[in-house]
């Protein structure tokens, strides 16, 4: 794998790698995050003599599945490298999702092969 300065952040030197004497590998991980359009904090200002009005639940809820690489960040082609391809592949591999029994349901492991492959099992 490309190892980095931990000052500069730029990549180290690798001659194996560069050379091709061993493969080069990287890193991608899956992040999830999760947003409710009540996700306000329990504490606010309001006038001395009344109460704050609130919702009474989270409301609606999306998630956020991404696949990020050490080496560009998100997993994306780029937009000149895709407006000159000829495929039904999605540009980037963002996934918003609307949870709840409501909407899309939940996240499972069928959505993320769908994510990652561009089709269910």
């Amino acid at each position: 794998m490309i190892e980095y300065d931990d000052v500069t952040l730029l990549p180290l030197p690798n001659d194996s790698l560069e050379s091709g004497l061993h493969p080069r590998h990287i890193l991608v991980t899956h992040d999830e995050s999760i947003f409710h359009a009540n996700d306000d904090l329990r504490q606010g200002w309001a006038p001395g003599n009344e109460q704050p009005l609130r919702k009474k639940g989270r409301g609606r809820g999306l998630m956020i599945s991404e696949f990020l690489l050490d080496t560009v960040g998100r997993l994306a082609i780029p937009k000149e490298k895709y407006s000159s391809m000829e495929t039904s592949l999605p540009q980037e591999a963002c996934e918003v999702f609307e949870y709840g029994k409501n909407n899309d349901g939940y996240w499972k492991g069928e959505h993320l092969v769908k994510q990652v492959c561009g089709t269910s099992l």
